[in-house]
């Protein structure tokens, strides 16, 4: 049997993007804690007879950020998938919609296709796991390589950077030769320089590969730096 991948695609042209977009002062929902991805929600059931399809849902995002009333709006064709896409959204939060300065519910919508390939790409590190029975181990890293990524501040000089208040979150690919690829920015720290030096910092990073059935196979994976004021690694 293939693995398996869970891509999920956002449709950010709902009622609200389409009607609100230009407002001057309002603002879409950012995508908070856990990725929002499903691949550890994919059923067994539906791996082992092969089920594929693309779901696409719609739902609220309340003003506290969370999910409600979310409902299948097209099918994938197999019921397990569409209930798998609910369960996997209900857990999902964000950055509330505002308008005006207040915290406004809106609808949204997300599309998430399930399908069987030949790269497994595992889940991000604060995910869970594959199932004990897929016999994937996760990527780890190097045991002589120092995957910090700690920035510099010169409070002396007049190119100061202030330390975000928030952490920068890189998700990236681990190649199965242990190399990462495609590193983009899930969620920013606010500052644009801290933003590039994280990425610069994870290309160079290595790991030991993930595995699936003892094979080095590419895996999607994440890391969060949370930039305070250590020292940046001497050269």
């Amino acid at each position: 049997m293939k693995p398996v991948l869970a891509l999920l695609l956002l449709m950010p042209a709902t009622a609200w993007a389409a009607t609100n977009s230009e407002a001057p002062r309002s603002s879409r929902p950012v995508a908070t804690g856990i990725p929002h991805t499903c691949l550890e929600y994919y059923p067994s059931i539906a791996m082992s007879r092969g089920d594929e399809g693309l779901t696409t849902i719609r739902f609220t995002i309340k003003e506290d950020g969370t999910v409600s009333e979310a409902w299948v709006q097209i099918s994938s064709g197999s019921d397990l998938l569409d209930q798998a896409t609910l369960d996997c959204a209900r857990a999902w939060t964000y950055k509330p919609a505002m308008l005006d300065g207040k915290a406004v519910a809106v609808p949204w919508a997300v599309r998430v296709e399930w399908y069987m390939h030949d790269t497994f790409e595992g889940p991000a590190p604060d995910q869970a796991p594959p199932a004990p029975d897929s016999h994937w181990s996760a990527p780890a890293a190097l045991p002589d390589e120092d995957h910090s990524c700690a920035i510099s501040f010169n409070s002396g000089t007049n190119d100061t950077l202030v330390e975000p208040t928030k952490p920068t979150v890189v998700q990236f690919t681990i190649t199965p030769e242990g190399s990462t690829r495609d590193p983009l920015i899930a969620s920013s720290s606010g500052s644009a320089t801290h933003d590039a030096y994280a990425i610069g910092c994870v290309v160079g990073w290595h790991y030991v590969p993930a595995k699936r059935n003892g094979k080095p196979v590419s895996a999607h994976w994440s890391a969060t730096m949370p930039w305070r004021n250590k020292k940046l690694p001497a050269k």
